[in-house]
């Protein structure tokens, strides 16, 4: 179909070459959007990347190809979550964590492990609302002082970084959140990649 219009476009003169290559460029962009088809894919009416904040209910599906077709995993928007992408079970899942806590919408992470929700919205009232930014001492420090994610977080930018003692944790540092987190049973964390990854490829100091 691009070929026979460009054809066509070339074949009549009275078309500028800007022409044919704007029929060119917009045919080429339109095929770039599409949004991945059936199949189980995530499809999402909001974005190509699978993005979805149609809903209300937590729905959990596979997610083969991330993070190009990673969502459609989560439609929560009870209150701030963070979503975590399970690499043996290729499927998306709620932390048991808040991240963080402006109104906002699904943000995309580089470290490609997880996708935040930037939404705190009302709870609902059948709801017990936890705090959104959990106790920062979570493991017992090198001099067997506990884990202070606070004075480990000064100084530093936003991201994800290697906990001191722990290679199953990392420590997320941000302006709403100072925590470590747990990568979970028989993943560590990768201090290089920035990801949670399966221990036989993770070297602990």
């Amino acid at each position: 179909m691009l070929f026979h219009t460009v054809d066509r476009l070339l074949k009549h003169r009275s078309y500028s070459n800007r022409a044919v290559f704007g029929v060119v460029f917009l045919t080429l962009l339109a095929i770039s959007h599409r949004n991945t088809g059936a199949n189980g894919e995530c499809v999402s009416k909001k974005s190509q990347w699978g993005y979805t904040l149609e809903g209300s209910a937590y729905d959990s599906s596979p997610a083969d190809n991330y993070p190009t077709c990673l969502l459609r995993c989560l439609t929560d928007n009870t209150r701030c979550k963070s979503l975590s992408y399970d690499l043996a079970a290729k499927t998306c899942e709620l932390s048991v964590y808040s991240r963080w806590n402006k109104q906002w919408a699904y943000k995309p992470k580089t470290n490609s492990i997880y996708m935040e929700m930037l939404g705190v919205v009302e709870v609902y009232s059948n709801v017990t609302e936890q705090s959104s930014t959990p106790p920062p001492t979570m493991a017992a420090g090198a001099a067997g002082e506990p884990f202070n994610a606070e004075t480990f977080c000064a100084g530093k930018e936003d991201g994800d970084y290697s906990h001191p003692t722990d290679c199953n944790q990392y420590v997320t540092c941000s302006t709403a959140s100072k925590i470590a987190r747990p990568c979970g049973v028989g993943m560590n964390f990768h201090p290089k990649n920035k990801v949670c990854d399966h221990a036989s490829n993770v070297v602990c100091p």
